[in-house]
């Protein structure tokens, strides 16, 4: 069965002939062309050896991009991903060992925004809780255009820990959302720097929150660990205790009665439902308890 246009076929019947006119004999060629029912013989300037040099790159072009994709696939093995806290999974971060991060959405994987500003390679990322908001708006001096589509999404701030031993807090770009449909980047998709948190003398390699909202935890490659007070910026307090690089933090859970409250914003139940005790774990091969 063919898939060629009785032109197409035609065409491809003349560059044939074209091509072997020089390598085979008058006769063998005159009986090519009854075959083939071409009725006259017409110079197609070297068609054939051109597309079949095209297919070449082509097929080239193919091995190259295959070989990119392995290379990709083989990175993303490396890579995190944040999905966004709530009961929606709209947005996450995405980061390969970078200076940048990089907003998706979690269905298609649509980029929707970037946060560039570190020097050295992002080692984590985290969405800021949006009891958090209130006291990081009073860091944040640009306008609140956005309320309403940021409690949609169910986030508004980010906050990253690099290599260059720095904690940067980041107003996200808000992306075009489209009914029935995934969203789309905005025209500026880039994410604004609210504020630079210096302290660490080391690598910060993770971030938690304290359930209040009101304060953010850092631990680093310079064995300390940092609590900042999310409305003024300033590190409040800094603990010791481990002897080797401290990797991980985590904040106790919560104990709320009802699931539904996790994501309450009232804070009498939230200071009711709270465990102020966190743990670490470090290069050590400890984990200690705080509180």
């Amino acid at each position: 069965m063919s898939f060629l246009s009785e032109r197409q076929r035609s065409d491809l019947h003349n560059s044939l002939l074209n091509y072997l006119k020089p390598i085979v004999s008058d006769q063998t060629l005159e009986q090519l062309r009854t075959d083939l029912n071409v009725s006259k013989i017409t110079d197609d300037n070297d068609l054939l050896p051109k597309k079949w040099t095209a297919i070449l790159r082509l097929q080239k072009k193919i091995t190259d991009l295959e070989s990119q994709v392995q290379q990709l696939s083989k990175q993303s093995h490396n890579s995190s991903s944040l999905v966004a806290n709530g009961d929606s999974e709209l947005t996450k971060f995405n980061w390969a060992p970078s200076k940048s991060v990089r907003l998706s959405h979690g269905d298609s994987g649509t980029g929707l925004g970037l946060m560039i500003g570190h020097n050295q390679v992002v080692e984590t990322v985290k969405f800021v809780p949006m009891i958090s908001n209130k006291y990081v708006d009073k860091l944040n001096t640009m306008e609140d255009v956005n309320k309403e589509t940021y409690n949609k999404l169910g986030f508004k701030y980010a906050v990253t820990g690099g290599r260059d031993d720095t904690i940067k807090i980041w107003l996200l770009p808000v992306p075009i959302i489209r009914p029935h449909n995934h969203p789309i980047p905005s025209s500026n998709p880039q994410g604004t720097l609210v504020k630079t948190l210096i302290g660490h003398k080391s690598w910060v390699k993770d971030l938690a929150f304290h359930p209040n909202g009101k304060i953010l935890v850092s631990c680093s490659d310079d064995k300390s660990i940092k609590l900042w007070d999310l409305e003024t910026g300033d590190c409040v307090r800094t603990l010791t205790g481990h002897d080797g690089f401290i990797n991980s933090i985590a904040w106790a859970p919560s104990i709320f009665e009802n699931d539904s409250d996790k994501l309450t914003d009232d804070e009498e139940m939230i200071n009711d439902s709270m465990r102020c005790v966190f743990a670490s774990g470090g290069t050590d091969q400890l984990v200690k308890i705080w509180d």
